[in-house]
């Protein structure tokens, strides 16, 4: 059984495997040289907007390549409640949802919005799914 042989972007923080970036000299979400090491973080290129751990709106499930995009959290959070995070898989957050809803008569309805982007986030990256 062998290894596989990872390269992390000095520039945005991504990780790949070697066999994505076979022949790339560049790296494909933030257009930096792989061999380049920033002295400072890398801004945002007109090939995209820099995304990485803390910003990333999607993931792909590394073991299928699906793609899983979740803008605009907060709305639909807001709009749905605990039921937004049972139908993106999170049981966890759809279950406090719901306690925490009951707990302060309604009142976690209105501030857990404000946190579904970054659960979520959280949520995926547990699960093994890379940031795009």
């Amino acid at each position: 059984m062998s290894a596989e042989t990872v390269s992390r972007c000095p520039g945005c923080g991504v990780v790949f495997s070697a066999r994505d970036i076979e022949g790339m000299s560049r790296c494909p979400v933030c257009s930096l040289p792989f061999a380049a090491r920033p002295s400072r973080p890398a801004r945002p290129s007109a090939a995209g907007p820099l995304r990485g751990v803390h910003t990333a709106q999607a993931f792909v499930d590394p073991s299928t390549g699906h793609v899983v995009r979740f803008e605009r959290a907060w709305l639909w959070a807001l709009l749905f409640g605990p039921l937004y995070f049972a139908w993106r898989g999170a049981w966890f957050h759809a279950f406090m949802g719901i306690f925490a809803v009951v707990l302060t008569a309604g009142l976690a309805w209105l501030v857990y919005p404000f946190f579904a982007a970054r659960l979520l986030r959280r949520h995926y990256l547990r699960q093994g799914f890379d940031p795009v």
